[in-house]
């Protein structure tokens, strides 16, 4: 009987020990897990961001994004929200001595705004500007049919 208990007692630690293993393998598998859905709900939350944004619905673009960061949706809306786009150029425009690439971002804003007519004069502009670049004078020729 006394050589049953003795035997019993590291028998339940080891036992113990297994228990206590298990859980934690399984706990920090679950965590893997979780923050796994974790991202994939973050990519779908911006991917739908993305939807709304492109097709201009701007309200239902801004309702999602305080479950974003703003550092993964600035630059879409500099590059195609109405007020950001107005605001870039109008602070391009402020400088006094504008490059190609300054007039080609001009023409750029105005074409996303609808305003040909003033994308085709800014590009019209950036090849007076620089007359050796063979991508602004692609550029030109491309859009002056559209204006003839």
């Amino acid at each position: 009987m006394y050589k049953l208990k003795f035997l019993i007692k590291p028998f339940l630690l080891l036992f113990l020990l297994f228990l206590i293993i298990v859980n934690l393998v399984s706990f920090h598998q679950n965590q893997l897990l979780h923050s796994f859905s974790k991202g994939d709900k973050y990519y779908r939350t911006l991917q739908k961001w993305y939807f709304y944004a492109q097709r201009e619905n701007w309200p239902k673009a801004h309702s999602l994004e305080k479950k974003l960061d703003y550092a993964d949706i600035a630059l879409f809306k500099e590059n195609n929200q109405l007020d950001f786009l107005q605001k870039n150029l109008e602070k391009i425009k402020s400088k006094e001595d504008k490059t190609a690439d300054d007039w080609i971002k001009i023409a750029q804003i105005y074409a996303k705004i609808g305003d040909k007519q003033e994308a085709f004069l800014a590009i019209k502009q950036a090849k007076e500007t620089d007359l050796l670049r063979s991508d602004i004078e692609t550029l030109y020729f491309k859009i002056l049919p559209s204006f003839r």
